[in-house]
């Protein structure tokens, strides 16, 4: 088994295996200052630094926290990454290393904000108004981002790797839509597993409870290869956003 898995938890393998599965893959690292890199970090360690990073990240930007939630683009902007704020781990830096800096995924830091701000915003709200939400928005990519620029001169691997970006561009949209179905259909088991510890007996039994809305959800051949980190990401991103948007009318709904 991957290091990666062995510490961020038991893969979650979702669906019959295909000839070209979704690998949902984060975009370009963020340089931050968190002690210890999450995914070689020995559990319960790594998972209560990322929760520890995105709480205090929510506290000093709440503002622009729920904006980068909100925000339907694909790709984060720049502005953005002043939640990747050092001093929000300068409480954790005396229990580890401090001398080992994470580098940290942009989609893991959307999805551990997004688990942060469910629980600071949301612990009162009706998970049954979830279903009244209207559809959420999605990016679209623009085919001019993944094909040679006029006039520039391209190695074999960078024409290669502007391929692979639109693939995996597709698979982090799609996985997001993925999000939404099992949130929009089982919002009472995702807010459990959102506010459930990381490896608790809470978090195991909100899994389990899930597991047929996980199957339910792929489309026909499709597959996600996850962790319990991100597939937790990716709910309380898509249960946020439908929190916040616009109630659809009972029939719409339905």
């Amino acid at each position: 088994m991957p290091q990666a898995i062995r510490v961020l938890g038991i893969m979650l393998a979702l669906g019959a295996a295909s000839a070209a599965p979704a690998k949902p893959k984060p975009e370009a690292p963020v340089g931050t200052r968190i002690p210890r890199d999450l995914e070689l970090s020995p559990l319960p360690e790594a998972r209560a630094t990322l929760s520890d990073f995105a709480r205090c990240a929510v506290r000093k930007r709440r503002d622009l926290a729920v904006q980068f939630i909100l925000d339907t683009k694909i790709n984060v902007a720049d502005q953005y990454l002043k939640l990747a704020d050092p001093k929000c781990m300068m409480g954790v830096a005396d229990r580890i290393d401090a001398d080992v800096y994470l580098t940290l995924p942009r989609d893991i830091m959307r999805f551990a904000i997004a688990e942060a701000l469910m629980r600071a915003d949301l612990g009162s709200f009706d998970p049954a108004l979830i279903k009244l939400a209207q559809p959420l928005q999605y990016s679209t990519l623009d085919p001019a981002d993944y094909v040679p620029k006029p006039g520039k001169k391209y190695k074999p691997k960078e024409l290669a790797e502007l391929q692979e970006a639109k693939v995996i561009d597709q698979a982090r949209i799609a996985f997001q839509r993925y999000g939404e179905c099992v949130a929009r259909n089982e919002p009472l088991n995702v807010r459990l597993l959102t506010f459930s510890k990381p490896d608790s007996i809470d978090e195991v039994a909100a899994l389990k409870a899930l597991m047929p809305k996980f199957s339910d959800c792929l489309t026909a051949g499709q597959q996600f290869k996850t962790n319990k980190t991100m597939m937790r990401g990716t709910l309380a991103l898509a249960y946020y956003r439908l929190a916040r948007a616009p109630r659809a009318t009972v029939a719409t709904a339905k």
